[in-house]
């Protein structure tokens, strides 16, 4: 299916500025982009991004970390309510380079108002000047800071979810994958992993067949990459999640792939890795999409369907509470594309 007109006139007035582009840029031009790239909201930016959820309150918050401070945004019902909410800690795309929380205002607003549920978005550590594994390194400290804390905001960190979407689906992958192997971590009822990098090491059809695709191409993933790390490292787990020896006792998984992507056979690999593992989980590729397409609903109607299917989920798997852990690494398998 094609990608909608306003999605390809969007990506084409994008393309024409070589300026908002992370290709042949050195590290030292990196910060230079984020300031371009920044756009304070305005009327096209919210009809292409989507405007914050009615009833929910954003909040800023900072994790202390051993040698560093992160910021957290927080959103969560307006309502006061008396139960502790789910928590659901997301990560935002942006190749390891750019962005932050704010690109998943939508996204996030409505998670929490139609699950009431407390969202914390990390602003991790950004390549170059922060190499890897400093994404990783925060994420995983983050997420178990937030675990700690979270109900000094009336959450229920018993009842805890991972998101991502890109470079963040990679981490929140990697978090599932080490809570299920350290048990110093505490485990997620579930992983939403919104058009997942998980084998950087390996090259898949679609990046032939998406080579050129818009809002994301195979040269514009390269150079984020070789800002974030070497090629070496690309063999990583903490990478290419697909490549964990044992994926077995990781979270049930929802994997939303675009068919217009370059990582969508990434996603689609790791979900059935993940059902060979014996892990619940379920794929779904959206046709007529592109990479991103979460994050602009206003370009795609197909972000609606993949929203509801995400609340859809998260209602069933956060609605568990007196599952113990070894019952949670027991999943049974399933799968669906």
């Amino acid at each position: 299916m094609k990608i909608p007109r306003r999605a390809r006139l969007m990506a084409r007035m994008q393309k024409m500025s070589a300026k908002s582009s992370v290709i042949g840029k050195t590290p030292a031009q990196i910060p230079a982009l984020r300031a371009r790239l920044a756009v304070e909201p305005n009327v096209l930016t919210r009809w292409v991004s989507g405007r914050l959820a009615g009833n929910v309150v954003v909040e800023e918050a900072f994790a202390d970390l051993p040698g560093r401070t992160l910021r957290l945004r927080l959103y969560k019902p307006a309502e006061s309510r008396s139960e502790p909410l789910p928590v659901i800690v997301d990560y935002h795309g942006g190749g390891y380079v750019i962005g932050g929380p704010e690109l998943k205002d939508w996204f996030n607003s409505h998670l929490a108002r139609q699950l009431g549920a407390l969202v914390v978005s990390v602003d991790y550590r950004l390549a170059p000047e922060h190499r890897f594994p400093a994404a990783y390194n925060d994420a995983i400290d983050a997420y178990c800071w937030i675990a700690s804390a979270a109900e000094r905001w009336n959450g229920d960190p018993s009842r805890i979810a991972v998101t991502g979407d890109s470079a963040g689906a990679t981490l929140a992958a990697g978090i599932a994958i080490s809570a299920a192997q350290r048990k110093e971590i505490p485990n997620p009822l579930a992983q939403v992993l919104l058009y997942p990098a998980t084998d950087l090491f390996t090259r898949y059809p679609s990046q032939v067949e998406n080579a050129v695709a818009p809002f994301l191409s195979v040269e514009e993933s390269d150079a984020f990459l070789a800002h974030y790390c070497s090629i070496a490292d690309l063999s990583d787990v903490r990478v290419s999640p697909l490549l964990a020896r044992d994926l077995s006792g990781v979270a049930p998984a929802v994997i939303i792939v675009a068919e217009h992507d370059p990582l969508r056979d990434q996603g689609v690999a790791f979900g059935s890795a993940l059902t060979a593992a014996g892990v619940r989980n379920r794929t779904t590729t959206y046709p007529g999409t592109a990479h991103g397409f979460l994050s602009t609903p206003g370009l795609y109607p197909g972000a609606v369907h993949a929203m509801a299917e995400v609340t859809d989920a998260l209602t069933e798997l956060l609605s568990v509470n007196d599952m113990n852990t070894d019952n949670r690494k027991a999943s049974s398998a399933g799968g669906a594309q």
